[in-house]
């Protein structure tokens, strides 16, 4: 649940950059239905390849009460939000430190961190590893359209599953971006309960498609 008592939503998405707009003009169109759940706070997941690409990102940005999360490829490349942004002369400072997600020797300590127990389906035990960076922000583009992302700051999650011989569990971890205003009022205990939703609503989507015929009216 997230702040306010509600589930979090997800709305399908298309893969590919030359197709995101149809997942976008989805969520706008729920937007504007005031009868929706999602007046105070939800969460939105992008259900692409690309899942944290600028257009999607941008786009959502300026909605007060959504909470993006979404899922980042482990060579991205993002930087600390700078702190003064001014100068007396020159361009403004907008990024500070680097963060590559591939390269440990950039991490800082975590502002937050969580340890969370729990079994599989074959009852052995296992532990997720939690760990978040506030106020990182990625580089905009400009071309084929300018996407300024310098003043969209997001929390970066690191997480990490070890077995019961606390080995990793995957060859990588997972990366999750949490945008949005609100997006300090999620712990890491709500972040992990609400992605973890995300393959029941996917197969919800495949399920109703194919056997529900749900996109034929």
């Amino acid at each position: 649940m997230l702040p306010g008592g509600l589930s979090p939503w997800m709305i399908s998405g298309s893969a590919g950059i030359t197709r995101k707009k149809p997942g976008l003009s989805k969520c706008a169109h729920c937007w504007k239905i005031p009868s929706y759940p999602m007046v105070r706070s939800c969460a939105y997941w992008q259900r692409t390849v690309n899942t944290a690409h600028r257009l999607f990102l941008e786009a959502l940005s300026d909605k007060t009460d959504l909470i993006i999360i979404v899922r980042a490829r482990s060579n991205r490349h993002f930087s600390f939000q700078a702190r003064v942004s001014r100068m007396e002369r020159g361009h403004p400072i907008w990024y500070e430190k680097k963060f590559s997600l591939n390269d440990p020797a950039t991490w800082p300590e975590p502002d937050a961190q969580l340890s969370i127990p729990g079994t599989n389906r074959r009852d052995k035990p296992y532990c997720t590893d939690i760990g978040s960076w506030h106020n990182l922000v990625m580089r905009g583009k400009c071309k084929p359209a300018k996407i300024p992302m310098q003043n969209r700051p997001f929390t970066l999650v690191r997480m990490v599953r070890y077995n019961e011989r606390n080995e990793p569990v995957f060859k990588k971890p997972l990366w999750l971006i949490v945008m949005g205003e609100q997006r300090h009022q999620l712990s890491l205990s709500v972040i992990h309960k609400a992605y973890q939703q995300r393959p029941d609503m996917e197969h919800f989507f495949r399920f109703g498609k194919q056997q529900m015929l749900l996109d034929r009216y």
